[in-house]
Protein backbone atom coordinates (compact mmCIF):
# COMPACT_ATOMS: atom_id res chain seq x y z
CA UNK A 1 0.00 0.00 0.00
CA UNK A 2 1.03 3.60 -0.60
CA UNK A 3 0.24 6.28 1.98
CA UNK A 4 -1.00 9.65 0.66
CA UNK A 5 -2.31 12.92 2.09
CA UNK A 6 -3.98 16.02 0.64
CA UNK A 7 -2.43 19.35 1.64
CA UNK A 8 -2.96 23.04 0.93
CA UNK A 9 -0.27 25.65 0.83
CA UNK A 10 -0.96 28.69 2.98
CA UNK A 11 -1.36 31.16 0.11
CA UNK A 12 -3.33 28.80 -2.16
CA UNK A 13 -6.79 27.22 -1.89
CA UNK A 14 -5.96 24.30 -4.19
CA UNK A 15 -5.34 20.89 -2.58
CA UNK A 16 -2.38 18.79 -3.69
CA UNK A 17 -1.63 15.11 -3.07
CA UNK A 18 1.70 14.03 -1.58
CA UNK A 19 3.18 10.73 -0.53
CA UNK A 20 4.03 10.20 3.14
CA UNK A 21 5.69 7.53 5.24
CA UNK A 22 4.08 8.62 8.52
CA UNK A 23 0.50 8.88 9.76
CA UNK A 24 -0.78 12.44 9.46
CA UNK A 25 -3.96 14.06 10.73
CA UNK A 26 -6.12 16.78 9.22
CA UNK A 27 -4.72 20.11 10.43
CA UNK A 28 -1.12 18.92 10.82
CA UNK A 29 1.47 21.41 9.57
CA UNK A 30 4.01 19.75 7.28
CA UNK A 31 6.83 20.54 4.88
CA UNK A 32 6.49 19.16 1.37
CA UNK A 33 8.94 18.81 -1.51
CA UNK A 34 7.55 20.85 -4.41
CA UNK A 35 8.83 21.94 -7.80
CA UNK A 36 9.70 25.23 -6.06
CA UNK A 37 11.61 23.55 -3.22
CA UNK A 38 10.54 22.77 0.33
CA UNK A 39 7.26 24.52 1.23
CA UNK A 40 5.07 24.61 4.33
CA UNK A 41 1.51 23.29 4.02
CA UNK A 42 -1.44 22.11 6.10
CA UNK A 43 -3.05 18.67 5.80
CA UNK A 44 -6.67 18.90 4.68
CA UNK A 45 -7.23 15.16 5.14
CA UNK A 46 -5.89 12.42 7.36
CA UNK A 47 -3.30 10.32 5.56
CA UNK A 48 -4.83 7.36 3.74
CA UNK A 49 -3.60 4.26 1.96
CA UNK A 50 -4.21 3.23 -1.63
CA UNK A 51 -2.90 0.38 -3.72
CA UNK A 52 0.22 1.03 -5.81
CA UNK A 53 -1.88 0.86 -8.99
CA UNK A 54 -4.27 3.50 -7.63
CA UNK A 55 -1.29 5.67 -6.69
CA UNK A 56 -0.08 5.42 -10.30
CA UNK A 57 -3.57 6.38 -11.53
CA UNK A 58 -3.55 9.40 -9.23
CA UNK A 59 -0.13 10.40 -10.59
CA UNK A 60 -1.43 10.03 -14.16
CA UNK A 61 -4.44 12.21 -13.33
CA UNK A 62 -1.95 14.87 -12.22
CA UNK A 63 -0.44 15.00 -15.69
CA UNK A 64 1.90 12.05 -15.34
CA UNK A 65 3.98 13.76 -12.69
CA UNK A 66 5.70 11.65 -10.06
CA UNK A 67 4.13 12.10 -6.62
CA UNK A 68 6.21 14.37 -4.42
CA UNK A 69 6.63 13.62 -0.71
CA UNK A 70 6.02 15.08 2.71
CA UNK A 71 9.51 15.67 4.14
CA UNK A 72 8.69 16.81 7.68
CA UNK A 73 6.03 17.53 10.27
CA UNK A 74 5.89 20.41 12.74
CA UNK A 75 5.31 19.72 16.42
CA UNK A 76 4.17 22.21 19.04
CA UNK A 77 6.32 22.32 22.18
CA UNK A 78 5.08 24.40 25.12
CA UNK A 79 7.50 26.98 26.55
CA UNK A 80 7.92 24.88 29.71
CA UNK A 81 9.34 22.03 27.63
CA UNK A 82 11.61 24.39 25.71
CA UNK A 83 12.96 25.83 28.97
CA UNK A 84 13.77 22.33 30.28
CA UNK A 85 15.54 21.46 27.02
CA UNK A 86 17.55 24.68 27.26
CA UNK A 87 18.68 23.73 30.80
CA UNK A 88 19.75 20.29 29.59
CA UNK A 89 21.77 21.88 26.76
CA UNK A 90 23.43 24.27 29.20
CA UNK A 91 24.33 21.43 31.56
CA UNK A 92 25.87 19.44 28.71
CA UNK A 93 27.98 22.43 27.61
CA UNK A 94 29.49 22.85 31.13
Amino acid sequence: MVKLVLVKHFMNDKAYVFGTTVDLDKGDIVEVDTQFGIQRAVCVTDSFEVSPSNAKNIARSLGGKKLKKVVGKYYFLPNSVLERLKKVDEAIEE
